[in-house]
């Protein structure tokens, strides 16, 4: 039985989910502020955005781009019932996201916004991230833009802010389960010419 199907914006954003969590917490953040927590979206709007705990760091989509194509076959199966499961690459996601970093006190800012930026981009090679998502499909992740903001609304409220704008790409696949295809000769007589 094939997979079932994986939403690939979603599989983008919790393979960075997961990466951001698990590079930024082991030890790139400094030892005070181990109380950050990353997760996907905006807080519900009748939700006070809570940081005194910690940092926060957000991570929405924005928009996706992608474009679908013909079907490009990147892996196949043998399942021990004969069958075949075929994965095919159906078009790529193009996926701008905002990654939003939350913490409470100005002097908070530098040391996480830091961590958050190493933990953006390999440690050799070109900049970027390649990371994989949960389906084995590879990710790349570019950073865009970043900007520090701290408006006076904010700032009343404990809330000094790092927002990166990030584009996310990555492979819109497909999986089909049929039979093995078989060979065969052919023989015949079309218009006088053997086959």
């Amino acid at each position: 039985m094939p997979p079932p199907p994986l939403d690939p914006v979603a599989a983008c954003l919790d393979a960075l989910e997961a990466h951001l969590q698990a590079t930024i917490l082991s030890g790139w953040l400094p030892e005070g502020y181990r109380g950050l927590v990353v997760r996907q979206g905006w807080p519900e709007a009748d939700a006070a955005l809570r940081v005194d705990a910690g940092p926060l760091l957000t991570l929405t989509p924005v928009i996706d781009e992608g474009q679908r194509h013909a079907p490009v076959v990147v892996g196949s199966v043998r399942e021990a019932d004969g069958q075949i499961t075929v994965t095919e690459r159906i078009g790529t996601v193009e996926l701008e996201a905002q990654l939003d970093l939350w913490v409470a006190y100005a002097a908070q800012l530098g040391p996480v916004a830091g961590a958050v930026e190493a933990a953006l981009d390999a440690p050799t090679g070109p900049p970027g991230l390649w990371l994989q998502r949960a389906d084995g499909r590879p990710l790349n992740v570019d950073v865009l833009r970043a900007q520090r903001e701290a408006s006076a609304e904010g700032v009343a409220q404990g809330l000094w802010r790092c927002r990166w704008t990030l584009r996310l790409r990555s492979d819109r696949v497909r999986s089909r389960r049929g039979p093995a295809f078989s060979t065969f000769a052919v023989s015949g007589d079309i218009g006088g010419s053997a086959l």
